[in-house]
């Protein structure tokens, strides 16, 4: 029973580490391109959504398919 929980929670661990470098390489790119483009910043909301929409999508497809 106790393997059973320790292979889990590394999953589950593993797939909020994923995330989370998708989440933040996603910031750094959008970042740059707001700061050294002509991106006006009405874009903020809409990117950040869709950032965050991405990031849980690669977690749902993480622990239903790789597993």
């Amino acid at each position: 029973m106790k393997d059973i929980f320790g292979k889990g929670l590394i999953k589950v661990l593993k797939g909020i580490g994923i995330s989370i470098i998708i989440t933040l390489v996603l910031l750094f790119i959008y970042s740059c391109l707001l700061t050294y483009t002509e991106i006006e910043e009405s874009t903020i909301v809409p990117v950040l959504i869709l950032i965050t929409a991405v990031s849980i999508l690669a977690r749902k497809l993480n622990g239903s398919i790789f597993y």
